[in-house]
């Protein structure tokens, strides 16, 4: 399936420790390449939720990722993240219309090279090579003053039902869970761009 003329927003309910939201985050960019237009919307998991489950999840993520040839190294499900500072971040990229950029400099340290992301020094090395030095500090100071938004953010969330993530909502209307192959993703776009050819 090609890429769809029209990318409506995407919503992604996720967390930056989360091995699946990372790999939706790529799918996604698999689907809608530079023309992705990512909101953030935070999910806080517990922390060192994925410690316990290194040995039972490595091997599935590790296989998820060579599908989507997204580098992947099992420590990362060992290696701690600060969930208020990451999202904090996230959000103030958001706002500049630089979400993805955030996102994936954020995953691609944790994830592709197993970083634990817990102190601002290593959130601002993980941004450093794709953001330069002054965004990445004006990003860290909104971030450390986001922490009570995340936390609510998140809260809303669990409260309107979100159990599991990563989440992804597209066009404000078309909600799939889980880590989807791109063409999914595309033919939501197609169904959104549909419907709206249906309306009188």
């Amino acid at each position: 399936m090609a890429r769809p003329d029209r990318t409506p927003p995407v919503r992604l309910l996720g967390d930056i420790a989360c091995p699946w939201t990372y790999l939706t985050l790529t799918a996604l960019v698999r689907a809608f390449g530079e023309s992705l237009r990512l909101e953030w919307h935070p999910f806080l998991l517990p922390a060192g939720d994925f410690r316990g489950q290194r040995e039972r999840l490595s091997s599935a993520v590790a296989s998820y990722a060579k599908r989507l040839e997204a580098p992947f190294v099992a420590e990362a499900l060992d290696a701690p993240v600060d969930g208020r500072l990451a999202h904090g971040v996230v959000l103030a990229a958001v706002a500049e219309d630089r979400g993805r950029e955030a996102a994936e400099a954020l995953f691609a340290a944790h994830f592709a090279h197993g970083k634990p992301l817990v102190e601002s020094d290593a959130v601002a090395s993980a941004l450093a090579e794709r953001v330069g030095a002054s965004t990445v500090a004006r990003w860290l100071e909104q971030a450390n003053g986001s922490g009570a938004v995340v936390e609510r953010a998140s809260r809303a969330a669990r409260l309107a039902g979100v159990s599991e993530i990563p989440l992804t909502v597209i066009d404000n209307g078309y909600v799939i869970g889980g880590l989807q192959p791109p063409e999914a993703y595309r033919a939501l776009v197609e169904l959104a761009v549909v419907e709206a050819q249906l309306e009188p």
